[in-house]
């Protein structure tokens, strides 16, 4: 059985920049709610990814470089904003086409 991860960790991205698909991992110490999203520079949304309860674990998830509407997205700095315990947590990745 592998232990439930001490602290709240939102790894870089990999691989950062990218060309197709990029993997969004982290660890949460307890299960709770979490809204993990893709934001532009001007911080709108770009692509929600997860919103609801995950269990305290390490996950990962993958953007396809998508809007919400299927649409793909221009190169250029997005950021990976994940809302949890009350904070927002922010890294910045690069999209390459």
């Amino acid at each position: 059985e592998k232990p439930i991860p001490q602290k709240f960790i939102l790894y870089q991205n990999f691989p950062n920049p990218f060309n197709g698909s990029t993997t969004i991992k982290f660890e949460l110490p307890e299960n709770n709610f979490i809204n993990l999203k893709i934001i532009n520079i001007l911080g709108e949304t770009v692509r929600n990814i997860y919103s609801g309860n995950l269990k305290a674990d390490v996950h990962s998830f993958n953007w396809d470089g998508k809007d919400n509407n299927l649409n793909v997205t221009s190169s250029g700095v997005y950021f990976i904003q994940l809302d949890y315990n009350g904070k927002k947590h922010l890294q910045k990745i690069m999209y390459i086409k």
